[in-house]
């Protein structure tokens, strides 16, 4: 018998890089749990060999570690109703990726399941995915394995070291072939040493994410102290949110434009503290003088902040900091009104001025942030943010990212462009296009619409007095919508169920087999304003067109500035002869005044007389609704509304065409 070899630990550092950069690394539990080794990989950085690899030297049976957040938005449930399973592993059930996939067993097709599973770009849906499959996801613990020491936990806490969002790695137990047991620490060693593969241990992990947290806090515990606290009751756009805890913090002057003595005011909702494993949801809202006191409509900030004071209310455990010295990015109140005179005098964006006056861009700092979610007790945050630097500065903490839909408006468009044109954005604003087509950003200019299709409706942007720049940002504004929104799909036979918060309607939107729908012509009239609520309405609609099987070349879309513009659109596309059916978009809220009810009845009667007029079939997709709460439970997922106008646009263009 061999002497045992002297066992030798990779660095976590070690192992952190090898998965940052596509490799593998060994996982060993503890001795007392399971004593096995498991391999570990990046599923973003699955591919066929590396796969292989793994299912030679394990069981065969692979999973996917992942948050809980992440497989809720991939519809991923338990595999079972009470687990019973001896180490609390949280199966889900069992998927294949649809496209590009055979039978789902070979390393290639769990390869491309994988990557599909840790696709961060939200191009990937539920409905990508085939269930029952070959790949095994499991749900890991938030809190990581300082709360579940499990090699499930180990990869997602290991891929988030190594900056991989979502956090979804690959796992395998190792297993001796000859044998058929397990190995144990000496054989895992031994095999990482001939691979030239890292091995750590969980021990390793929670002693180093131990580390990293006391070596912060003692940092932190000396740029934050509590100097102030009381409760408050708030009331935001006239809705009452009930009483928060207001504790206000003395923090760091981070940037040379601070204010000397900035604080940061902490609004806590609930127990932030328990200890049930829960991400607590949070936002980090910079100082806005001109929009959250004076209401200025030059920027979101306002907006973004009632939201998130909202959905904090509304899930009753929470917080909201509100960072004093982050007034402009960072630069100042001062200097940002001299960059709005820019803006206004020299047409620059929001960088360009911040730069023309010799500041930065944003020196925003948010580590005293960091510093006061340690002193709450919270270890992970479900963060509420557009921004993926706040995400990277307070990695390590965030668990998953909540968006902010702001309405768009003719004098914060500018701003909200330049943004998302300086990667201030998430990610999920740049969903790339899949191979079937159904979530398509929209490429166009008001320009190019205009030279393809020179009888459509677009013309009464030109007409409406909107300045050019503003139309052309607004247009800019739709397209990240558009790719950031993707209504669930349902199966056409299955007819099309609409939920919201009080009820569930079933329509019987079914195609028959014998239409031929790549043979239909599908025209899209929608709106500019409200665009947070028009953009994922006209994202869904066009979903539903291509799940009939639509071609993208045969539809059409026009855009005009608001819902009283839609008729003359309507009527001129359905004039052109280019189209079988329209379908007209739009979200009216409703206001102070008669404008509401004459915008919404001069609206119908316009596009219904479209239709008469010119035997095309304009179907009425605009929404009227007296708050913004009954715009979001119709538009925003997990609504089928949108999805199911495209369906009932594309029956009306078969009625049309004699094809039914």
């Amino acid at each position: 018998m061999s002497e045992p070899t002297q066992i030798s630990f990779s660095t976590i550092d070690e192992a952190v890089k090898a998965l940052s950069e596509g490799g593998l690394v060994v996982v060993m539990d503890d001795e007392d749990r399971e004593n096995e080794g498991d391999l570990l990989l990046a599923a973003r950085h699955a591919t066929p060999a590396n796969v292989a690899f793994v299912l030679r030297h394990s069981t065969g049976i692979l999973c996917a570690p992942m948050p809980a957040a992440t497989a809720d938005a991939l519809d991923l449930p338990p595999m079972v109703d009470s687990n019973t399973c001896p180490k609390g592993t949280a199966f889900t059930v069992t998927v294949d990726v649809r496209d590009g996939t055979t039978t789902g067993v070979s390393a290639a097709d769990r390869a491309a399941t994988f990557r599909a599973l840790a696709d961060g770009s939200g191009a990937t849906t539920a409905d990508d995915f085939i269930r029952p499959g070959h790949v095994f996801p499991l749900r890991a613990r938030p809190g990581g394995v300082r709360t579940r020491r499990g090699h499930t936990e180990a990869a997602v806490d290991l891929c988030e070291l190594a900056g991989i969002y979502p956090p979804v790695g690959v796992i395998g137990e190792i297993m001796d072939k000859d044998s058929g047991e397990m190995k144990r620490l000496q054989g895992c060693y031994e095999l990482a040493r001939d691979h030239n593969l890292p091995i750590i241990t969980v021990e390793q992990l929670v002693r180093y994410l131990d580390a990293r947290d006391a070596a912060a806090a003692a940092q932190q515990s000396e740029e934050v102290r509590l100097v102030a606290e009381c409760t408050v009751p708030i009331e935001r756009s006239g809705a009452y949110l009930g009483e928060w805890q207001m504790k206000v913090y003395a923090g760091e002057k981070k940037g040379q434009h601070d204010e000397p003595h900035s604080h940061i005011i902490a609004l806590v909702k609930g127990d932030v503290t328990a200890d049930d494993g829960r991400a607590v949801l949070a936002r980090v809202h910079s100082e806005c003088f001109t929009g959250n006191t004076i209401g200025s409509m030059r920027c979101d900030c306002n907006d973004q902040l009632t939201e998130a004071l909202k959905m904090v209310a509304d899930a009753g455990r929470g917080v909201v900091l509100y960072v004093q010295g982050h007034e402009g990015r960072g630069i100042g109140l001062v200097n940002k009104i001299k960059a709005y005179k820019l803006q206004t005098e020299e047409r620059l964006n929001t960088y360009e001025a911040n730069t023309a006056l010799g500041l930065p861009v944003d020196e925003r700092s948010y580590e005293t942030s960091r510093a006061i979610f340690a002193h709450l007790g919270i270890r992970t945050l479900r963060l509420i943010t557009n921004n993926p630097s706040k995400i990277d500065a307070l990695r390590g903490m965030v668990a998953d990212s909540v968006p902010l839909l702001s309405p768009v408006n003719e004098h914060n468009a500018g701003y909200l462009k330049a943004k998302r044109d300086m990667e201030q954005q998430l990610s999920t604003l740049k969903r790339s296009t899949d191979s079937a087509g159904t979530h398509r950003q929209l490429k166009r200019s008001i320009k190019s619409i205009l030279d393809e299709h020179p009888a459509s409706g677009v013309a009464a942007a030109k007409e409406s007095g909107v300045s050019a720049a503003v139309s052309a940002a607004l247009l800019e504004e739709a397209q990240a919508f558009n790719a950031y929104a993707a209504a669930p799909s349902v199966a056409l036979g299955a007819g099309c169920s609409i939920e919201t918060s009080h009820i569930t309607k079933e329509m019987p939107l079914t195609i028959p087999d014998h239409v031929d729908t790549t043979r239909l012509r599908v025209g899209i009239v929608r709106t500019l304003w409200n665009e947070g609520f028009v953009g994922p309405l006209t994202a869904g609609c066009k979903k539903g067109l291509a799940a009939a099987g639509v071609p993208e070349k045969n539809v059409v879309e026009v855009s005009v500035p608001g819902s009283f513009e839609l008729p003359y659109a309507a009527l001129s596309l359905a004039q052109s002869g280019k189209v079988d059916a329209v379908v007209a978009l739009g979200v009216l809220i409703k206001g102070e005044t008669a404008h509401f009810e004459n915008i919404s009845a001069a609206c119908a009667n316009g596009l219904m007389e479209a239709g008469l007029k010119t035997g095309v079939p304009v179907l009425y997709g605009v929404l009227n609704c007296y708050t913004t709460d009954q715009a979001k439970a119709r538009c925003l997922a997990p609504s089928q509304l949108p999805m199911s106008l495209g369906l009932s646009a594309v029956r009306m263009a078969a009625l049309k065409t004699n094809a039914l």
